[in-house]
């Protein structure tokens, strides 16, 4: 609990941990949406499992804060590791449903991180300020045609 007047954390370690997830966040799409021929689900659980590792910050009070939104994460790393296991079939009727369940925690993860910001005089970046806001949610097939045509 933050005592009145107190702020946990400086404008500096805000900067940086809103950094770090930007910098993962772009990684992680452009690894999802680029078009692979071959195998491929190969090795992306586990660069999108190292990314809830790269952007917990050192500071405990910020990793508390950064925790939902690296948790989805480990939600998507679990998705992708279904689906390649479906692959094989083209049965894709076992995919998680985790849509929700990621927006609620990065929608969290946000509201935290700019309250945050706003106690040390930082402005987050607008992609930052729209994450789990987006209302157009893509179609499941569409996700499939991005990230494996």
């Amino acid at each position: 609990m933050l005592h009145p007047g107190h702020v946990p954390w400086s404008q500096e370690k805000v900067t940086s941990a809103a950094r770090n997830v930007r910098r993962c966040r772009y990684a992680v799409i452009a690894l999802i949406a680029r078009p692979v021929s071959a195998d491929p689900v190969k090795g992306r659980p586990i660069r999108l499992a190292s990314c809830a590792v790269s952007i917990t910050p050192a500071d405990t009070a910020l990793a508390r804060i950064n925790a939902p939104y690296a948790h989805t994460y480990l939600v998507e790393d679990s998705y992708l590791a279904t689906l390649a296991a479906d692959l094989g079939s083209g049965d894709f009727g076992n995919l998680p449903d985790t849509q929700d369940q990621q927006r609620l925690a990065i929608i969290e993860w946000r509201v935290q991180l700019q309250l945050a910001a706003a106690q040390v005089g930082y402005l987050l970046p607008a992609d930052i300020q729209q994450a789990g806001r987006r209302r157009d949610r893509p179609q499941p097939h569409r996700q499939l045609t991005l990230a494996f045509s």
